[in-house]
């Protein structure tokens, strides 16, 4: 996790330098002599021999910082997070990165009436930017069949908690997708009742929601920009056929096309943390775009071995993540660094979404996980 200068924010620190960075804000005070007291918003004080940080939680403390102010730290580990199917239902699983036989269990909705086709369980996951908590969607419909994403869920990373953010069931009509505010406390969704939408946002904390969008065609993951929330990438397709990217300015209700986004790419693409380009993949590449121009440049592309696909960025954009398939196979997780994509033998479904969180909360020797499995399995 890496910081940075931040704008835009109320928290001021007299004396100091403001830093946010994975949705985590700081003061920063290289000289201890200028700093007086912690603000509210961030009241922890952390004594480095170099300098002091005010933080809202020390536990989060992004190891950057620490070293920053000369402070010994604990390191947080990293964990992926992803979806596997392993016993017929597709599950949450974390696996830690410095050791993948590491693993253990999120879910279980095993014991979930079986669905009348397809598989049933999660196919879609978001990790909130502070990685405290998950977001997924799937499940049951009122009549007990499955629908792939029938409601929004919200579960924290340890697995202790699991809210039904939008049950979308009584009505029959479906939630797709589920995207996080970089306030790591809202969510996008889209309901739709076929070929027709409502996107919605959601308050994690309250389960209130509001309409921000609706349509005659469908718009699928719904993604806000992380710099700007009312700047909205979607895709817009008609019932049945393919999509092409949009960003929709939600205070003006207004949608303009990105141009040179068609297709399969347009719904898999993703904001980068400077909120002026998207990443994607296509054709065995994995592409950075900026949307306001249009033109794309090539980032990676497949010389031999399995392509990255469902491509995400992680550590403030210095890296990308996703999911390795090779003649058409998924065989795990890939990391892209510097051009470089290495690769981890994870069970990894072919449905799935992979994120990546540096995770303190995670315990395979903890009872903590939800609805009663055993956080044993796998670790």
């Amino acid at each position: 996790m890496s910081i940075s200068c931040g704008g835009g924010s109320a928290l001021e620190c007299p004396g100091g330098e403001r830093i946010e960075g994975a949705g985590i804000e700081l003061c920063v005070y290289d000289d201890p002599m200028r700093f007086e007291e912690c603000p509210p918003e961030v009241p922890n004080l952390v004594t480095g021999d170099d300098g002091v940080i005010c933080v809202a939680d020390p536990d989060r403390l992004p190891p950057d910082a620490c070293s920053r102010i000369g402070a010994e730290c604990g390191e947080r580990t990293e964990w992926f997070v992803y979806l596997s199917n392993e016993s017929g239902t597709v599950e949450i699983w974390a696996a830690r990165v410095d050791d993948v036989t590491v693993r253990t269990r999120l879910t279980d909705f095993s014991d979930e009436p079986a669905p009348s086709s397809g598989v049933r369980g999660i196919n879609h996951l978001r990790v909130s930017p502070d990685e405290r908590r998950i977001a997924f969607t799937g499940l049951r419909n009122r009549a007990g069949d499955w629908h792939v994403g029938s409601s929004v869920y919200v579960i924290d990373v340890d697995g202790a908690s699991l809210v039904n953010v939008a049950e979308t069931a009584a009505s029959g009509e479906v939630s797709f997708g589920c995207n996080w505010e970089s306030d790591s406390r809202h969510l996008l969704y889209t309901v739709w009742d076929p070929c027709s939408d409502v996107v919605y946002r959601a308050d994690v904390d309250t389960l209130e929601a509001e309409v921000l969008a609706d349509a005659e065609d469908i718009r699928v993951d719904a993604k806000p920009n992380p710099i700007d929330r009312e700047d909205v990438i979607m895709t817009h397709q008609s019932c049945g056929e393919g999509g092409t990217l949009y960003r929709h300015d939600l205070a003006r209700a207004v949608d303009s096309p990105v141009p040179g986004i068609v297709g399969s790419e347009a719904r898999h693409a993703e904001w980068m943390p400077d909120g002026d380009s998207i990443v994607f993949a296509a054709a065995e590449r994995v592409l950075r775009h900026d949307v306001s121009t249009g033109t794309s440049i090539t980032v990676w592309e497949r010389e031999r071995g399995p392509t990255l696909e469902f491509v995400v960025p992680i550590h403030e954009g210095r890296e990308l993540l996703g999911v390795a398939i090779e003649d058409g196979i998924v065989t795990g997780v890939g990391v892209l660094r510097d051009g470089e994509l290495t690769t981890y033998d994870l069970p990894v479904a072919a449905v799935s979404t992979v994120h990546i969180g540096r995770f303190g909360d995670i315990d395979c020797d903890g009872d903590q996980l939800a609805n009663g499995i055993d956080p044993d399995a796998g670790c």
